[in-house]
């Protein structure tokens, strides 16, 4: 590609974001957790892309963690540089008084116009947070093709809850 389908003057575009839900039961059967496995795959177009692909933030909520963040990124000649994991750190986006919202950023290593940017990620949220699933069709660049899939709870748990 070597222009944006989606939006004439992005400089990236997602050219897919793939998410795979699964709600689990811990141990006894009070205690559930839902994990999202994230992936995306990128395309850098310009430099107003590379600026915004070169650090990637992953917000998430107090009752929330990020895990296994891994990404790479395939330049156009062909090299594939891989992302440290020393790079990956959490910071706090907004804190007002006892509630925080973090995000795990890091910063994507040789991006350049014409490279593609791969991450991919686990997200875990407890009990609390499983009642209902909010599914997000948009990120900070236009994205092409977002595919989920939705594993829930066995019937006879859904109907507790």
């Amino acid at each position: 590609m070597k222009s944006p389908a989606i939006e004439k003057d992005a400089g990236a575009e997602v050219l897919f974001w793939r998410v795979h839900i699964v709600d689990e039961v811990l141990g006894s059967r009070v205690d559930l957790q839902r994990v999202q496995y994230h992936y995306v795959r990128l395309k850098i177009f310009d430099d107003k892309g590379k600026e915004g692909a070169t650090t990637i933030d992953l917000p998430f909520g107090e009752r929330e963690a990020v895990l296994n963040v891994a990404g790479r990124t395939m330049k156009s000649d062909g090299s594939i540089v891989e992302l440290d994991p020393k790079s990956v750190y959490t910071r706090d986006l907004v804190r007002a008084g006892r509630r925080t919202r973090k995000a795990v950023s890091f910063a994507m290593p040789g991006v350049e116009p014409g490279a593609i940017v791969e991450y991919r990620w686990v997200q875990r949220a407890d009990n609390i947070n499983i009642v209902y699933v909010r599914l997000n069709f948009q990120r900070e660049f236009p994205v092409a093709k977002v595919t989920y899939f939705v594993k829930p709870l066995p019937y006879p748990l859904r109907r507790r809850l």
